[in-house]
């Protein structure tokens, strides 16, 4: 095997600890970045990858890119892209994301759909588009789905719920090729217009229960301070799980009317920085 092939793919194992183990990594934007990624109650154009019931809050038509450097190595980026569009009958979404280099890469697309069933409760649906490529060794790819909701419980809290690939489908049909399935339930607090709490527990069908966190403070109305923490479940040493790391992220958002930017930076303790920017675009606000 080429060296730095085998080298890209020792890396690209070690760094999905990074990501939860997931064959596709998270791409939720900066400001969730930031929050740890406890993001199934967020909305906006993004919402089409970490909750597609958060579409149904989006009444503007929205575009985002994302852009992260993973572990500061020019070899490991991760782009992604998302849009928002509202409609009478409910907000459709697309998105699409890019991981690797030219030896190892994974790409997915996604279809969303959220809509209000009543003034409460929301929900969400997603198809996705999977792809896996390694020089030298070919590509495969594999299509799932997922899907999600959110619920305001009162004026302060609202719940979000999201399963992602619940079928366990597989790229090769090859037990170690399966794609990890993930169910995600998340709690947002946010007592007044300047203060936001996100708490959310992950669990796939390959690791432990993966905790989330962060807060956001507003200290202005252009201007949000975040951040946020992120358990790393690793997988069964010895006949038992260990989860003893956490990245640790922060972050800062600037809000000028119809644009969007949002900066954050998540510190793996072992592999070290990621620096992170998405920025939005928004129209004119649908009724």
């Amino acid at each position: 095997m080429n060296r730095n092939l085998l080298f890209y793919i020792l890396l690209f194992l070690s760094s999905t600890l990074f990501v939860f183990g997931q064959n596709i990594p998270e791409t939720y934007g900066a400001k969730a970045a930031a929050l740890g990624n406890a993001a199934s109650t967020h909305t906006g154009a993004f919402s089409v990858f970490s909750n597609q019931a958060g579409l149904a809050n989006t009444y503007n038509v929205t575009g985002g890119v994302y852009g992260e450097n993973r572990f500061l190595l020019t070899d490991l980026n991760l782009y992604g892209v998302a849009f928002a569009l509202p409609t009478k009958s409910g907000t459709f979404g697309v998105g699409a994301n890019y991981y690797g280099n030219e030896l190892y890469n994974q790409q997915r697309a996604t279809l969303g759909y959220g809509r209000f069933l009543y003034e409460k409760l929301a929900v969400g649906v997603e198809f996705d588009f999977l792809s896996l490529n390694i020089q030298d060794y070919g590509s495969n790819s594999a299509v799932t789905f997922g899907l999600g909701l959110q619920y305001d419980l009162n004026e302060t809290i609202k719940l979000g719920v999201h399963v992602f690939n619940p079928l366990t489908l597989s790229f090769t049909g090859i037990e170690q090729d399966k794609v990890a399935s993930l169910f995600k339930f998340s709690l947002a607090y946010e007592p007044s217009d300047k203060v936001g709490v996100y708490l959310e527990t992950a669990k796939t069908s390959q690791y432990p229960a993966q905790f989330r966190g962060g807060i956001e403070y507003y200290l202005l109305k252009q201007l949000v301070f975040r951040g946020g923490f992120s358990t790393i479940p690793s997988r069964i040493i010895d006949g038992r799980f260990s989860a003893d790391l956490a990245t640790a992220s922060f972050g800062l958002g600037v809000d000028l009317k119809n644009l969007h930017i949002d900066f954050a930076n998540r510190f793996h303790p072992i592999l070290g920085h990621s620096p992170i920017v998405t920025v939005i675009f928004k129209g004119k606000e649908k009724k």
